[in-house]
């Protein structure tokens, strides 16, 4: 009786709500291609499930991801993580920080570090007592050229937040010339 109700259920949402029932499917599918390594045919199928679930942030951030890890298009993986959080801020600041980072790193991976910058701070803004997107800040800021007076408070906020990042923050190149200030 509970697998025929369930079942039921099913079928009833299926006719309620068909672009929904469609975009499953196709994240479903992007999700089996991911994980056999078909990133082409993974990141096809997210496109579909956004064009049946335009506001879903989860879609936008996992297409992000494929299309970053392939490294073939990187304007578009940037674009899909700043979709990502805007459609995840009402929701979820966590999840938007997150997409903000990943699209600091994008264009960090462009030596675009102004822009990563940026994307750090806003991060920041939306979760300021986490140590990730303080420590970004202070990486982004060295990677500018920015004086150490700058980096210093974010940097150690970060630390004062989470003491292991001090490991991180040791062997970290964009770091280097403010070593003997970290350690």
């Amino acid at each position: 009786a509970r697998i025929q109700s369930e079942s039921l259920r099913n079928i009833l949402e299926a006719i309620q709500n068909p672009a929904d029932v469609r975009a499953k499917e196709f994240r479903r599918r992007a999700e089996v291609a991911c994980a056999n390594g078909w990133l082409d045919d993974a990141e096809r199928e997210f496109e579909q499930a956004i064009e049946q679930d335009p506001y879903d942030f989860s879609l936008y951030q996992a297409l992000g991801s494929i299309v970053f890890r392939q490294g073939k298009d990187l304007h578009k993986a940037r674009a899909n993580f700043e979709r990502s959080a805007k459609y995840a801020m009402p929701r979820s600041p966590q999840d938007a920080a997150e997409a903000l980072l990943c699209a600091a790193a994008v264009a960090e991976s462009q030596s675009n570090f102004v822009d990563a910058e940026a994307f750090a701070v806003a991060a920041k803004d939306l979760q300021p007592s986490s140590p990730g997107p303080r420590y970004a800040v202070a990486r982004y800021q060295a990677r500018i050229g920015m004086p150490w007076e700058d980096i210093e408070r974010p940097l150690w906020e970060a630390l004062c937040l989470s003491p292991p990042i001090a490991l991180i923050a040791e062997q970290d190149p964009a770091l280097a010339d403010f070593k003997h200030q970290v350690m």
